[in-house]
């Protein structure tokens, strides 16, 4: 299990997730193998015209999971 805990992400820019981009399996999710605790998203910038322009973005997390796509 990966856990974030009292972080900070500000003022950060990706190319699909503006602070985070979490890719992996449904197992992932479904198992709860990640978590956030207590952690601030502010002033976080997704997007890329070059790399990935036909993609959806997350400006905090973006995840893809192989078949699924979701944005927060």
């Amino acid at each position: 299990m990966l856990v974030l805990s009292n972080c900070s992400f500000d003022n950060n820019i990706g190319d699909c997730g503006g602070a985070v981009t979490i890719s992996g399996t449904r197992t992932l999710l479904q198992e709860e193998r990640l978590r956030f605790i207590r952690c601030f998203f502010e002033n976080n910038r997704a997007g890329s015209t070059i790399s990935f322009n036909y993609m959806p973005y997350g400006s905090d997390i973006y995840f893809y999971i192989y078949g699924i796509a979701c944005n927060i």
